[in-house]
């Protein structure tokens, strides 16, 4: 029984079965598996490939952290504190002849400490309220954790 590589196999009549232990199972372009079954409970079952769903859980995990990173509380409270603080600066470093055209009020302190302040409620905002992710695509349709409820429930 000899096989020449091409499907022929002489020991079992030339049927094409291929190989000295019966047919060869199909492996495509880069040797993966056939086209599964539209039928099949589970396509991913077998799969030498890494879980994809655990790849797409991962992915939304990532994505719920982007949006709070940048939720725009987050920006504007951050900005508004670093700009707080350089006008607060400024402030205390004002001339006696800047004081006097500003009517002996010290703007840059009174504008910088405002702004600080106001940065700092945004920042609090946030912690106090943090942001909820959207569910995501496969809770909202399959009703899991964090899916809207129903009509029929």
């Amino acid at each position: 029984m000899t096989n020449d590589g091409n499907g022929s196999n002489e020991g079992n009549g030339g049927d094409g079965a291929g190989g000295p232990h019966g047919a060869h199972e199909y492996r495509g372009p880069s040797g993966s598996r056939p086209p599964s079954d539209p039928a099949d409970p589970d396509p991913g079952a077998g799969d030498p490939d890494p879980d994809w769903r655990e790849e797409e859980r991962e992915l939304e995990e990532r994505s719920a952290s982007a949006a709070r990173l940048f939720d725009i509380r987050r920006v504007i409270g951050v900005l508004f504190v670093v700009y707080g603080l350089m006008v607060t600066v400024a402030g205390f470093f004002t001339s006696d002849a800047d004081l006097a055209k500003a009517q002996d009020i010290n703007i840059n302190l009174w504008a910088g400490l405002s702004m600080l302040v106001l940065g700092l409620l945004f920042l609090l905002w946030l912690r106090l309220s943090p942001t909820v992710p959207p569910p995501s695509r496969r809770e909202a349709e399959g009703g899991g954790p964090g899916a809207a409820p129903t009509a029929e429930s």
